[in-house]
This record gives C-alpha cells, structure tokens and sequence, in this order.
C-alpha cells in the first residue's frame, strides 16, 4: 500500500508525506476502471471535471479553476518534462486525447501550484504520465471496434536486456462521433456530426544513463463551430516532442540529471480567411544537482527555453525567450515530521523578472495519522497568441502582466493496513486573470472584437476528500468528493463525488465500474464576457463500465501467446449529455454520448 511519487519534488517520495496534494493513477487503475486516454483518466480523479467544448479542445476543471476554457492553466509533463507551447495557448492538447494510453505506467497530478520547480502553466495542476519501462521482450498487437464506427489498432514492441531498453507503441483510431445537437438563441437547432482520426506513437531507448523518446500525434477532426461559419472544415493537426535525459550519480550524495527538448506543432485551419497554418516550435534545456545528506537534502536548477510561433497568412513570427533557477531545501528528522522552502526567480523577455516561493511542513501524529500544511505559488505568462497576435476573433494585447496565484493548503491524511486517504482544506487567490470581452486597445480600434485583458482578482477555497480501500483479494474500491466555492468568472460544479468498485476473479477475468456524480454547472459573470451567467440544468450522473478476459485462462486454452478482450462502456446510464456549456451566443454543446467499445489483444 505504500505509494511513492516523483512529480512533487522530482525525487521519489513517499504519497502522504510528500509536500504536494496529489493523487495516483496506476496501471492497474487504467485497467480496473477503464481509461481510453488521459482525459479519461483525469477524469477519474479527484476534483477534476473533464468537458468538452469542441470535437479537440477540452476543458479540464481541477479545483473548478476554468479561467480559461482551453485548458493551458493545467502543466502536463512527460516523465517530469514540460510539454506546452508559449505560442498556441500554452499546452498542446493533443495529449488528452491522442497519448497511447498503453505506455503508460501510472499519471500523478498535483492539486494547486506547481510553477517553484516547472515554470509557467502549472496554475491550478500538474499532470506527470510516466511511461513503462520493460523489462522483457514484448510484441502486443490490438484491434477495437464500437459504436459510432469506431475502429482502432494498437501496437507494443518491447525489448529489455539489463540496463538497456527499447520500446514502442503505436496507436491509430477512428470514430465519426456522436451528433452534438445545438441550439441556438433564436431557437434554431443544428446537428452536427464531428469525425476524428488520429494516429501517435510514444516510443522510448534507454542506454546506461541516457534515455532518448520521442511522442507523436496527428490528429484529423471537424470542429463543432455550430454554424458560425469558422473552422467548419476537417483540421490537421501534427505535433512532435523530442526528449533527450541525462542522469548519473556523480557520489554517494550528489546526482545530477540534465535534459533537452524539442517541439514542433502544425496545423491546418480551414476558416472564412481560407487556410491558416499554425507552425510553431520551442526548444528547451534544464539542468539540476540532487544533494543528499542524512537527513537534509537540496535541490538546484536552471532552464532555459525558446518558443517560436510563425503564422504563414496575415500574422507575424513571433519568438519568446524564457530562463529560471530554481532550489528548494528540504529536512526530514526520522519518521516524525519534515520542513521544505523553494524558490524560483524567472526572466522572461517580455515581463519584469520576479520571484516565487513555496515552502511545507509535515508533521506524523502516530503510524497510522498525520497532517500538512503548504503554501505555494505559481503564474502563467500570457501566450504569444494572446499578447502579440491579431486574428479575425480576438485582438492581441501587449499590455498583459502574467496571472499569479496563491494556495494554501491544510491535510490530514491516514493509512491503515488496508485503507488510506486523506481530507484537504484548501484556499487560493487570484491575480490579474487574464479574460476574454469586448474592448479596444492601441492594437485595434474594432470595439466589438474579443480583447485579451487582465480583468479580474479573485480568491476562492473548498475542501477534498480521497480515499482507497482494499476490501479482500478480489475487492478494491476509490472514492472521493470535492466541495469548492468557485472562482466568479469560472464555470463549473460545486458539488464532484466519485467512486470506482473494481472485482478480480481468480478464474482470470475482472470488472470495474466507475461513477461520478456534478450538481449544476455554475457561472456568475463577473469579469469574462466570453461567457455568459449560466446555471446549466443537473445534476449529472456518469457511469462506465470496464470488463478484461484472459480468454487462455478462461478457455484453459494452451498457447504460445496471450488472448485478452476487453469491453468499455462510457456514459452507460445517459443516453446523450455529459455537461452543457453556454457560449456567448448562448449556444449549446451537449457533448459525450455513450460509447460501447470492445478490444481483443494477442500478447507474445
């Protein structure tokens, strides 16, 4: 039942004393309660709500922080890395839908600020997915199929002598979607049927100390613009990030690890402007040194990036140059409690250079009870597409100070023989949020066009309960619940309970059911125009069901390989709705109808 986890102070720790509010989703879980991909898994856990506005772009709510509803306030990391874009929104949201889930070796996401060790983005969460690492021969060929004409194939190829490896997966799927129904203002409705493909690999070579991998995705889409006339036509999308690690024992008290990346993005709009293309690239460098003595222990760093945005119709490149240092110092006496401090001080070309700050105490009331208490904070820098870009829909504005934030968090967390969870207080504040409504500035005299503008401050707070329980050898069961007060211009639920039963037969099959529970969706507007007060009809109850087979041990079947099919059913008690969403012109995306899948794998 001990967990540990590397994303809080990118060294192995233990869950509960760890000074981070985080919670784990392994590979048994992906399998126990069904995941198709990392929004599925997000999903799962606490806290977090997953809409979706469009066929691509998806809303991730982790403590009901939804500023901005494209998603680029949560940092998403490969095994510790950044993968985000200073030029397009600040994260590349083709990982929610298009990482291959099975390379996956478990996701950790950290609840509240992460920006002390990762820099800009990690506002309000930090998702880590760190991959397998094999360590035997491998060749696992997949085929799926399910509603909506969904059809799919699945690769793994692995091979592992000592400390050498070298895997890769490879995942391709297709699926015309489910209408989205919208409706209008003036009553009108419209069904619109969005179709995605998309094929990406995550393929990973470890040689003694190095590890170079590489993550790639294509996607091909129809977005829902429900009938604006704007991006109606498919989008191709491509990404590709290139990751190249170093890390050694330079003593028995000192590592050292180093690593340089590499990203490029590509996209094709089809738009009232004919096509406009999205290329853009960014490179990035860090290097630390891990100090280990008894019972202190300090960490030191700096990274550098550049991110380079280039529109090839009516916009201009665009490059931005970022460095930070960063070092944190944390003391642990035995088993009782332990003390950390850290510190970031940041250099953006475009923005005053400025500090941040987090520090953490922990404190073992007995075995079984403890508590912590945390402060941190973080910012994000606006986007080269928020700050020095016009386009049709939204004018730039270069007046932008970057958003900062605040947390505070207070938790008491358990672990007996056969449970373990926790109960979070927690309470953050907000600063210069940057928001979309009408305006004007030096950049446009259009006063009816979308402005970019620090518009808002803000503070809210709410408490989260976690918890796992191993019931006997067959029965496991997570739960948790989230009551928040939410931001002003945010929209999302107050009220998020979840729940997972999974059942392991001995005669090689098992079953999980995962449910979750949101009362209405919540918005007062305050300061965002972009979109309108709503109080969205509820509650929601969402339901899937996953189902895996051994068919060898089933059939008693003697074979040189393994045969697995599994079933998934998402959203099996609404026929249509997962959430409502109200844009500005009140439309609305019922989005998330039910999906019935079944996949049989061959394992050699």
């Amino acid at each position: 039942m001990d967990v540990t986890v590397l994303t809080v102070s990118n060294r192995e720790e233990n869950l509960q004393t760890a000074h981070g509010i985080v919670s784990v989703f392994s590979k048994h879980d992906i399998q126990a309660w069904g995941a198709r991909n990392l929004s599925d898994v997000i999903a799962r856990l606490p806290g977090t709500i997953q809409t979706t506005i469009n066929t691509y772009s998806h809303s991730t709510s982790i403590r009901g922080d939804t500023y901005n509803p494209l998603g680029d306030r949560i940092l998403v990391l490969i095994n510790g890395h950044p993968v985000r874009s200073d030029g397009v929104l600040g994260n590349i949201r083709l990982v929610y839908k298009s990482f291959p889930v099975n390379s996956i070796e478990r996701v950790e996401v950290v609840r509240g600020p992460g920006s002390v060790l990762y820099g800009s983005n990690a506002v309000s969460g930090v998702v880590n997915i760190i991959t397998q690492k094999p360590t035997d021969k491998e060749v696992t060929l997949g085929v799926s199929a399910g509603s909506e004409n969904l059809t799919g194939l699945d690769a793994t190829l692995a091979w592992s002598e000592g400390s050498t490896y070298a895997y890769s997966v490879i995942e391709q799927e297709r699926s015309d979607g489910s209408d989205l129904p919208s409706e209008f203002s003036d009553g009108a409705r419209e069904n619109l049927s969005p179709n995605l493909e998309h094929i990406s690999t995550y393929s990973e070579v470890s040689w003694n100390d190095i590890v170079l991998s590489m993550y790639y995705a294509n996607e091909r889409f129809n977005v829902a613009s429900a009938g604006t006339g704007f991006l109606e036509e498919p989008m191709d999308v491509e990404f590709l990030n290139v990751m190249l690690d170093y890390k050694t024992e330079v003593s028995d008290q000192i590592t050292w690890s180093s690593y340089a990346i590499y990203s490029e993005l590509e996209g094709d709009f089809n738009s009232l402007e004919g096509v406009l293309e999205l290329p853009g690239h960014s490179f990035g460098a860090e290097s630390r040194f891990d100090f280990v003595h008894g019972n202190h222990s300090v960490l030191m760093g700096a990274h550098i990036d550049r991110a380079t945005i280039e529109f090839t119709s009516f916009l201009d490149r665009m490059t931005a140059d970022n460095w930070y240092g960063f070092s944190e110092y944390r003391y642990q006496y035995e088993d009782h409690w332990g003390i950390s401090g850290g510190v970031q001080y940041n250099d953006h070309e475009n923005y005053e250079p400025h500090w941040l700050f987090r520090t953490g105490v922990h404190y073992q009331l007995s075995p079984r009870y403890g508590v912590k208490l945390l402060y941190s904070e973080a910012y994000r820098t606006p986007s080269l597409l928020e700050s020095d870009s016009n386009t049709v829909v939204v004018v730039s504005n270069p007046d932008l100070e970057p958003e900062e934030i605040q947390t505070w968090d207070l938790q008491w967390f358990y672990q007996f023989e056969k449970h373990q969870g926790s109960i979070t207080l927690f309470r953050t504040e907000y600063e210069n949020v940057i928001v979309r409504g009408t305006g004007s500035n030096s950049n446009s005299s259009n006063s009816t066009a979308e402005l970019w503008r620090n518009a808002l401050n803000d503070r809210t707070w709410g408490v989260e309960a976690e918890g796992r329980s191993w019931l006997s050898s067959n029965w496991d069961v997570m739960y948790s619940a989230t009551w928040q007060d939410l931001p002003g211009a945010s929209y999302a639920s107050p009220w998020v309970i979840k729940s997972g039963v999974h059942y392991q037969s001995h005669n090689a099959w098992d079953s999980g059911v995962f449910f979750s529970y949101t009362n209405n969706f919540e918005k007062h507007k305050k300061a965002n125009d972009f979109v309108r007060e709503i109080n969205s009809e509820g509650p929601y109850y969402l339901m899937s069901i996953d189902a895996n087979v051994n068919m060898n041990q089933l059939l008693n079947l003697s074979l040189d390989y393994q045969w697995q099919v599994s079933g998934y059913v998402h959203n099996a008690l609404n026929r249509e709705a997962d959430y409502q969403l109200l844009t500005q012109n009140s439309r609305g995306y019922h989005v998330g109808s039910r999906e019935v899948m079944i996949e049989t794998s061959l394992g050699f």
